[in-house]
């Protein structure tokens, strides 16, 4: 994070660099005339530079300014101070020539919003211009291995075909966590292909979320549960906090669904990419903000139908069905998933996929016994409780007085 500007007796620029991952604050060495003002400056990203323009003529209760233009790049960690750019075609052209845009989330016309798309960003380009954004994006021309094409039914098959697999066997499409309507079976995974790719030939749907050796104790882990095949993955290198060699790394899961499965919507407490390796699948998202119309219970909505909902059970959620952010995600593409974005998974044809998380904060504000990434933060978790607390002292009052010190909790 640069902070730019501020107001002082003394004409002056000072420009300091926040490191978040460090809490520090560094002083940056710049020169700049003390006449050039970044007061109302104009930041952009553009490539693997951030691109500050300030000056022009400005507007104070004092009067008005005429200040010189001027544009700083700060690539990487070194600021660099560019001439000004009055008559500079020359600058001009060549930042057109080579600003490459993160695209925006478009919202169709009385539709969802478009998830944004990037093809083969760079490791800098996704923490600067992607995860700075905590907004979902599809990632695309990726290098995920030779899974790409290899992971056929056949083949996975011939490799994993009598490992013992506990499979989520359901009748019912909308798959709810809440009401459990469905079963957990332990079965071959010859069994669950089968199952899966069998097109129609069951009326079991077949839904595998893979599970940590221990199933007590240890986290989801493709290449602990899954050495045969593991090698044959690999997650994007723009992404190297999903990498298994990251302190960050939390699991992966490996996940296969047959046509029609439609996941519950929750949210996960740890950031995450979702590649897809085989099949299609539409991912509906909303923000975090949208927690109050979802009717939540911990990190699951009680809403299993989010296209024909039920309006008079669920009247609040007509507001976030008008925002979601809506994807199909194809083979070869990898979605991104901040933390806390709700998200809900409908497989439009059988799909096979990997599923990897990392902890984006300090090891300190996540439960240790979680094993799946959606126990909610210790301080968040303790928060809530506090609050249930609250409420229950609060209704110890009389009616009347009720309102007035819950509007006093509220203003605090």
């Amino acid at each position: 994070m640069i902070l730019v500007g501020g107001c002082s007796p003394l004409p002056k620029n000072d420009f300091y660099s926040y490191e978040f991952s460090t809490s520090t604050w560094f002083k940056l060495k710049v020169e700049v005339e003390p006449e050039c003002l970044f007061a109302k400056h104009t930041v952009e990203l553009v490539e693997n530079s951030l691109i500050i323009l300030g000056g022009g003529i400005l507007c104070f209760s004092f009067g008005s300014l005429f200040s010189p233009v001027k544009i700083l790049l700060l690539d990487g960690k070194e600021l660099q101070l560019e001439s000004q750019v009055e008559n500079s075609e020359k600058s001009e052209k060549s930042m057109s020539e080579n600003s490459k845009k993160i695209p925006k989330s478009k919202k169709t016309k009385n539709g969802p919003k478009e998830v944004p798309r990037i093809s083969n960003p760079t490791e800098e380009q996704f923490q600067l211009e992607i995860y700075s954004k905590r907004q979902p994006f599809i990632l695309t021309n990726v290098d995920l291995g030779t899974c790409l094409g290899k992971w056929t039914p056949e083949h996975l098959t011939e490799k994993l075909g009598e490992k013992l697999v506990s499979v989520h066997v359901s009748k019912e499409p909308h798959m709810d966590f809440l009401n459990k309507n469905f079963n957990f079976v332990n079965m071959k995974f010859k069994e669950m292909c089968e199952g899966v790719f069998s097109h129609g030939k069951t009326s079991d749907l077949y839904y595998l979320r893979s599970l940590g050796n221990n199933i007590r104790k240890d986290v989801s882990d493709i290449s602990e549960s899954f050495p045969e095949i593991s090698s044959e993955f690999q997650v994007p290198k723009c992404v190297p906090m999903a990498s298994r060699e990251n302190p960050k790394f939390f699991s992966s899961a490996f996940r296969i669904s047959s046509s029609g499965i439609q996941m519950w919507t929750h949210y996960d407490v740890m950031d995450n990419v979702l590649c897809e390796i085989s099949g299609r699948k539409r991912v509906v998202l909303w923000e975090p903000k949208e927690a109050g119309n979802l009717y939540l219970s911990g990190s699951t909505s009680h809403v299993l139908n989010i296209d024909e909902p039920d309006y008079k059970q669920f009247p609040k959620f007509a507001k976030a069905k008008n925002r979601r952010w809506e994807t199909t995600l194809g083979p070869g593409e990898v979605l991104f998933i901040p933390a806390f974005w709700f998200h809900n998974v409908l497989a439009l044809e059988p799909c096979i996929a990997v599923n990897v998380f990392w902890k984006h904060l300090d090891d300190s504000f996540y439960e240790k016994k979680d094993l799946y990434g959606n126990k909610d933060l210790l301080l968040g978790a303790k928060a809530m409780k506090e609050v249930d607390q609250a409420c229950e002292t609060l209704a110890q009052l009389p009616e009347y007085y009720r309102p007035f010190y819950a509007q006093v909790m509220m203003s605090n």
